[in-house]
């Protein structure tokens, strides 16, 4: 049509651009977390020992599995007053777990003397995955049944999990276990919040409430 002219994508864009900054400008900045678990998601890490930098790639679950017992083990024994010589057999076996998983010079006197608290910080450092939204801890004594677990994880993700049902990574294991008791504990929530109106009291509700945000990560 005459008397209409094409407006350039750079200026459509911009017009949007000064738009989106009026319609949110005054929006409350929301609050970030895990950046850091969600750019190192498997991926390599690098995993300082005695002055010698080690890699670790991505833990895959059994090695991670095996890791987690021998690390337990070395807690158990140091916990329970166990004096280090008596705790060497256990760091032997969490040694050959951790030499299965990092690539680095290994010296074999190094090896044989390594002490098992050492051994067993290692061990915790290549186990740990960056968490940020930090679940509060359990009220009381728990059961936890490994293999249901397991299972649990396998039903509810199972694109994490690869043709043998095994999660894909330890980190996946580690991140899918951490979402689904936070998304118990959302749908838990919804579920009070929707019959809220039943006649419970303030004061009780507003407990439940509270613990529940924090179970949920909306605190």
């Amino acid at each position: 049509m005459a008397g209409l002219r094409r407006v350039p994508q750079v200026e459509l864009e911009r017009f949007a651009h000064q738009e989106y900054v009026k319609a949110y400008a005054s929006a409350p900045k929301p609050k970030l977390r895990n950046l850091l678990a969600l750019t190192e998601f498997c991926v390599p890490r690098i995993i300082p020992w005695a002055g010698v930098s080690y890699r670790a790639p991505p833990l895959g679950f059994r090695d991670g599995v095996r890791l987690m017992v021998a690390a337990n083990a070395l807690q158990d024994l140091r916990l329970a007053g166990v004096a280090p010589p008596a705790r060497r057999e256990a760091a032997r076996v969490a040694l050959l777990c951790l030499r299965s998983v990092l690539r680095g010079p290994w010296y074999r006197r190094r090896f044989r003397s390594t002490d098992p608290a050492e051994v067993e910080a290692v061990a915790w450092l290549v186990l740990h995955v960056p968490d940020e939204g930090v679940l509060p801890p359990a009220k009381g004594s728990a059961t936890l049944d490994y293999m249901d677990t397991l299972a649990a994880f396998a039903r509810d993700l199972p694109a994490w999990c690869g043709p043998d049902g095994l999660p894909l990574s330890w980190a996946h294991y580690q991140y899918g276990l951490h979402h689904l008791t936070r998304a118990r504990h959302r749908e838990d929530l919804r579920h009070a919040i929707s019959v809220r109106a039943a006649g419970a009291e303030v004061k009780a509700f507003k407990e439940f409430e509270n613990e529940w945000r924090a179970a949920a990560g909306w605190n």
